[in-house]
């Protein structure tokens, strides 16, 4: 169902869906019968007014198969000398772990803190300024969508379809090219540099968060149910 309100799916990304199905399927069975409708997340909790820290996150399974974190800290060794005020932390376990932690030794990574499984996950992103992915393939990752909510920054590669609907084509996060590890770093590497970019970012972020909000979802699958 395309809705034209600000809150609803952006064109663009419900045309990407459209044009994905109909090149496999054909038209005469999907034009007209497809629905893009967000996943729905429990709103931000209230909490203490939280000055942002120049925290880089990383939120989610530590596992090779498609997570990729080894590509985040090859990253990161190409921006931390350029920011040595600022901390990445990877939230998260996984049997990866001890291999990454031995690769940020052996990059000499001095802001790189590894903090494991966490419960308190909002007074984390309520601090944090950015959240970073470098994964093969994701679907609608969860832990971009709740770190917008805190007016956390997504960056991510262009490597799964849902970035563009989380990111607003690049209008509430930044979208790279997948998997150049070079334009990550300078991508990363500008946003960081550049507070009133930041700024501007962590505003549509929140603004874009809006749209996960439970009731404007249950009105979707509503509006979708008496569609059928």
């Amino acid at each position: 169902e395309r809705c034209q309100n600000d809150v609803m799916p952006n064109e663009r990304s419900i045309a990407d869906f459209d044009a994905a199905l109909i090149a496999r399927y054909g038209p005469e069975i999907i034009q007209g019968k497809t629905a893009a409708i967000l996943n729905p997340l429990t709103p931000a909790l209230p909490g203490p007014e939280t000055e942002k820290q120049k925290r880089v996150l990383y939120v989610g399974r530590l596992v090779h198969t498609h997570k990729r974190v080894d590509r985040l800290l090859k990253i990161w060794r190409r921006g931390e000398p350029r920011h040595p005020d600022w901390q990445l932390q990877i939230v998260g376990e996984g049997e990866e772990r001890e291999r990454l932690e031995r690769d940020a030794a052996r990059y000499g990574l001095a802001n790189v803190r590894f903090l494991g499984y966490r419960d308190d996950m909002p007074a984390i992103y309520r601090e944090a300024s950015v959240i970073c992915l470098t994964s093969n393939f994701e679907g609608l990752p969860m832990s971009l969508m709740e770190g917008q909510q805190y007016g956390v920054i997504p960056v991510s590669f262009d490597s799964y379809a849902g970035i563009r609907e989380i990111a607003r084509n690049g209008q509430a996060g930044v979208i790279v090219p997948a998997f150049s590890l070079r334009k990550y770093a300078d991508r990363l590497n500008k946003l960081l540099d550049n507070p009133e970019a930041q700024e501007q970012l962590r505003q549509q972020a929140l603004l874009a968060a809006k749209r996960y909000d439970p009731q404007l979802i249950g009105q979707e699958w509503l509006r979708l149910f008496e569609k059928l």
